[in-house]
């Protein structure tokens, strides 16, 4: 079982449910949402990676792919 936090409604059974959720159009809408919601704190976060990685303090773990890619969705949406 899956619940998405931005669509809290939706409880997804299956993890090929899930893909698919991700992919909907009312999830991307619930994204841009929040990402417009969200955008001075977010663009915070991202300053802060940036600065990080040219310091060469954070290295290509699991958690920086994720906010790397978290980065390019903010980008995209902005």
């Amino acid at each position: 079982m899956h619940q998405c936090t931005l669509c809290p409604t939706k409880v997804i059974d299956s993890d090929n449910a899930l893909k698919n959720h991700l992919g909907s159009k009312t999830h991307r809408n619930a994204l841009a949402k929040y990402f417009k919601k969200h955008k001075q704190e977010l663009n915070h976060k991202i300053t802060k990676i940036k600065q990080k990685i040219l310091r060469k303090v954070l290295f290509k773990t699991k958690r920086y792919q994720k906010v790397a890619t978290f980065g390019v969705h903010f980008r995209l949406i902005r």
